[in-house]
């Protein structure tokens, strides 16, 4: 089985949402089909950037997906899928399962021999590059300032 990353703005848009409709039908919280219109329209609500959004090619068929939302300097994932059939064949899971454990082990040997990481307050591990960053947004949080900062999000009041 071979794996190819494809740019989400070199996929139709038709395609995409043919691919979304496969991927959550039967979700459990429910799924109205989409077109391509209406699959643009929801991207650009999500402030989806097509530029950054990936898809997952299995051996010619798309099976899957993640998008990308790019505000300023921040990337976060607004949306991700994988079509039912390409996760339930353990088969085509093991290579990337031991690819995940391979990453595990690596992590697990920087971590023993000290590495440049340290552990956050909810208990993940951060790079050394953002450390200082969680330490402002800790600051901000103290004064009460949790609005100001770009990470979190408004609740509603």
């Amino acid at each position: 089985m071979t794996f190819e990353i494809v740019p989400a703005a070199e996929v139709p848009l038709a395609e995409q949402a043919r691919l979304a409709n496969e991927a959550f039908a039967g979700y459990v919280g429910g799924w109205a089909e989409m077109d391509a219109n209406v699959l643009a329209r929801f991207l650009m609500l999500q402030g989806t950037d097509l530029f950054y959004s990936r898809f997952v090619r299995a051996d010619d068929r798309l099976v899957g997906f993640g998008y990308i939302n790019h505000t300023g300097k921040i990337l976060r994932l607004s949306g991700m899928a994988m079509v039912p059939e390409s996760t339930r064949d353990r088969g085509r899971r093991a290579p990337f399962r031991a690819s995940l454990r391979g990453r595990e082990s690596a992590q697990q040997r920087r971590n023993d021999a000290g590495g440049d990481r340290a552990e956050s307050a909810c208990g993940g591990v951060l790079p050394a590059s953002q450390i200082q960053a969680t330490d402002a947004a800790q600051r901000l949080a103290l004064r009460g300032e949790r609005d100001r900062h770009s990470a979190w999000v408004r609740t509603a009041r």
